[in-house]
């Protein structure tokens, strides 16, 4: 309510008469702040827009101040009254800034923190607006972009000119989901512009920007701006479209801007970008420092211009694709066996990968040659990759092998290659079983995986993935069972640490069976047949194991569980889990030193038997309930009573709650079906209640969940079982973490669970156990707390309850801290 009052104040001390600079840039990072979270639209009047745009044309600091205010507004899609002409305002602003920067060939020569804040605040305004603009004779926009591609195209540092890629990918992401709903030839995309291709007016410039980026990614044409890249270290999010060193995310944003003009006009994109992508990449060494880079540049390029072409694209755009591929395969052979150019291969392979849609999209004949060569390639290179990993290149040794592995995954799943009795996909198996001790990298550990689950598919997937006939599903029975031999030849006993090669033979079933994890029903018969006979293999050796042994092996048997229990079938699952529940180091006081000490091998066996037994818990039937009695012990006795709620037993508390909740859930009718089971069901409950205290915040919320799910969906609050064995310590312990402060952040969350289980019987709630409660849990005197109860009536609707019980624990507070009371 006093947003009217304040903003114009703010704004009225940054335009006062003695103001200095400094004091008026303080002055508008106060107004910035406060646009940041204020309520904006029914307080933002022309006014105040036209007075922090008069701020901007000052320039400087100040300016520069201005411009991030009128950026919030922005950001904050703000809608005031009067809205087209505040846009039209803003709109104006930037046009005349642009005008002026290109005047003084702004960012030419110096890094300004102003132009780079009107290069923000412009792809801020096409992010929210340009649809609302186009076509608009009050807003011109062609000229607007006109200046925009003059101020763009003169910047040399690289943080002013990704500010102004960014404004152009806020452009172009709106040109392209137009076209992408419309298409550029349809009724309800021209009648939106009046044109029969509404981007049309944007060709020209959209061709020239496309040149521009393309070329801005080369060291040759570029140097000064990329020098300032960092390309080692890794900064971003954790996924290939965020994450990558400073120059790669550089070629990312540049790439995606000219595989978007691609988009909108592929042929004329095409023919201007993709001779000048191939003039640049050097099919062979040696390369110096530059040659790299610029190769590496060109094969990002192509990479994002063929997934774009390959869709959007004319036989021309993809013949030319073709062509493209062979050199880029080429140049993976060929900088593959070098170890000074495995960063150049591994960017190569990568592009490769982007090439799917055009590879599937060939005549079968042509696509089984292309792919033989693709694979001939890998094989190759991967030959002789395991040794340079250990001379010295292992990062780039890594990075070519999970690229290469991707191009024989994404073969595996797209090309639809004809069936030849897996001797298309056997060298890979082979590579892996000949691989000996390998990296510690855990890219290229990463990338062995993605190498053999590509061979597996490789060797079982059938053409078009159609399996026709039973004779086919036992010629592929028998490939698996095929598979499968060598790996369980290689499984025994494991005594100390394992190696590699023992690590690798585990993870190949795993892979294997996660691989065809998904197929038709039919296929679980051919799942069985071939794994059971490696995973009793697993079982037996794991007797004999050491405590990294078994560690290993139950990892295998959980993977098996997890992605194959269905394919198995239930007598194979509860096999395994029998063996995994019943192991040594899980029983006793053996298994109190597994909960603490979570790294060692004993831990991550635990860490394996509760992942299988959270896959078999969730099932509603009967074929698990033998070891749910287990399952209790060890969550309840073993983990929730024998650690504490502090953080560092968190995530292991968090799990075990989870699964006694599933279990719970799907079996209640187990746990109180017969008298001497009732044990179980008390400790499971008692267990929970007490997580209510835990330290851990998302553990409570996790517990405070899955309690109110029990009651939604088994009535627990209103059971004999719940209100005779934890009703009084679950309400104990809620009042305790609202009254004591350490978990406000969950108060909701813990008042609504109160309201739940205070709900069964207000009576006694109101009546005794309240009273009680804060005569044993606080220093109040009786006058205080009967004035304190008072205040608290006795609602019985969940709003009021919830109100006044918030009072309540405020009131409780307030007097802990200066020892009287006093109602709020």
């Amino acid at each position: 309510s006093y947003v009217s009052d304040i903003l114009p104040a703010l704004i009225a001390l940054a335009h006062g008469q003695h103001a200095s600079a400094p004091q008026v840039s303080m002055s508008l990072d106060v107004v910035g702040d406060f646009l940041s979270w204020a309520e904006l639209s029914a307080h933002i009047t022309l006014e105040t827009v036209q007075q922090l745009l008069a701020l901007v044309t000052q320039r400087g600091t100040v300016g520069t101040a201005a411009l991030g205010c009128v950026n919030e507004l922005l950001t904050r899609n703000c809608v005031p009254q009067q809205f087209e002409e505040f846009l039209r305002l803003i709109f104006n602003c930037m046009h005349e800034m642009l005008r002026a920067l290109v005047q003084e060939n702004a960012g030419a020569n110096s890094v300004d923190d102003f132009t780079g804040k009107v290069a923000q605040l412009v792809t801020s305004f096409l992010s929210a607006h340009v649809h609302r603009i186009e076509g608009n004779a009050s807003f011109p926009l062609l000229d607007f972009l006109g200046l925009l591609f003059q101020l763009t195209i003169i910047q040399q540092h690289a943080e002013t000119e990704l500010a102004f890629i960014h404004s152009w990918k806020a452009l172009l992401d709106y040109l392209v989901m137009r076209e992408q709903l419309f298409g550029p030839d349809r009724e309800a995309g021209a009648s939106a512009v009046g044109a029969a291709n509404p981007s049309a007016p944007y060709q020209g410039g959209l061709l020239a920007l496309a040149g521009h980026v393309a070329e801005r990614m080369l060291m040759s044409r570029n140097g000064a701006c990329l020098e300032e890249l960092d390309d080692e270290r890794v900064v971003g999010g954790t996924d290939e479209l965020t994450a990558g060193t400073e120059l790669a995310q550089f070629w990312q944003l540049h790439a995606n801007v000219a595989a978007m003009c691609a988009h909108l006009f592929p042929q004329e994109v095409a023919r201007s970008v993709l001779p000048m992508v191939h003039s640049h990449m050097v099919a062979s060494g040696p390369l110096n420092d530059v040659q790299k880079l610029d190769t590496r540049a060109m094969l990002h390029l192509t990479g994002r211009m063929a997934a774009e072409l390959a869709v959007c694209g004319g036989p021309d755009e993809r013949a030319a694709l073709i062509q493209l591929l062979a050199v880029v395969n080429n140049m993976a052979g060929t900088f593959g066996h070098n170890v000074e150019y495995l960063d150049v291969a591994a960017a190569a392979f990568g592009t490769i990968v982007c090439f799917g849609d055009v590879v599937v999209a060939l005549a079968q004949e042509e696509r089984v040659q292309v792919v033989r060569a693709l694979l001939e390639c890998v094989q190759s290179v991967l030959r002789g990759n395991g040794v340079s990993a250990r001379n010295g290149r292992g990062t780039a040794a890594a990075s070519a092998t999970s690229s290469a592995a991707r191009v024989v995954s994404l073969i595996a799943q797209r090309a639809n290659l004809p069936f030849e009795n897996g001797s298309t996909a056997a060298p890979f198996l082979q590579l892996v079983m000949d691989r000996g001790p390998g990296s510690a990298d855990p890219m290229e550990e990463e990338g062995w995986r993605v190498l053999l689950r590509g061979a597996v598919l490789l060797a079982l997937i059938p053409p078009q993935g159609v399996f026709s006939d039973a004779a086919q599903w036992k010629e592929r029975t028998a490939v698996l069972c095929e598979w499968m031999r060598p790996i369980q030849a290689e499984i025994h006993p494991i005594a100390n640490s394992p190696s590699v090669m023992e690590s690798s033979v585990v993870d190949m079933i795993v892979v294997a069976l996660d691989a065809v994890a998904e197929e038709s029903t039919q296929c679980r018969a051919a799942v069985a047949a071939a794994a059971r006979p490696a995973l009793d293999a697993c079982v037996n050796a794991m007797r004999q194991s050491g405590s990294d042994g078994i560690a290993l092996f139950a990892r295998a048997l959980e993977r098996a569980l997890v992605s194959c229990r269905r394919q198995l079938g239930n007598d194979a699952a509860r096999d395994m889990l029998s063996v995994l529940v019943g192991l040594d180091v899980l029983q006793g006081d053996r298994l109190r030193e597994a909960v603490l000490a979570r790294t060692s091998a004993a831990g991550r066996t635990l860490s394996s038997v509760l992942s299988a037994l959270q896959s078999v818990v969730g099932d509603p039937g009967s074929a698990y309930e033998g070891f749910l009695p287990p399952t209790v012990d060890m969550c309840a006795r073993g983990i929730l009573q024998q650690t504490t709620g502090s953080v560092d037993h968190a995530l292991l508390r968090r799990r075990a709650a989870a699964i006694l909740v599933e279990a719970l859930l799907q079996h209640w009718s187990y746990f109180v079906s017969d008298p001497s089971r009732r044990h179980l069901l008390a400790t499971s409950l008692q267990s929970l209640s007490s997580a209510i205290s835990d330290a851990d915040l998302d553990t409570v919320r996790s517990v405070l969940a899955g309690m109110n799910r029990l009651g939604a969906v088994q009535r627990l609050y209103k059971r004999t079982e719940f209100i005779q064995d934890v009703a009084q310590d679950m309400l104990t312990r809620l009042l305790v973490s609202l009254f004591g402060g350490s978990h406000d952040i969950l108060r909701e969350e813990l008042l609504t669970t109160l309201y739940n289980v205070a709900s069964v019987d207000f009576a006694s709630f109101y009546g005794s156990y309240l009273p009680q409660f804060l005569q044993d849990h606080s220093t109040l005197d009786q006058q205080q707390r009967e004035h304190l109860l008072r205040s608290v009536g006795c609602d019985t609707d969940s709003p009021s309850f919830s109100k006044h019980m918030e009072r309540l624990v405020e009131d409780i507070q307030y007097a802990s801290r200066v020892g009287s009371v006093q109602t709020s």
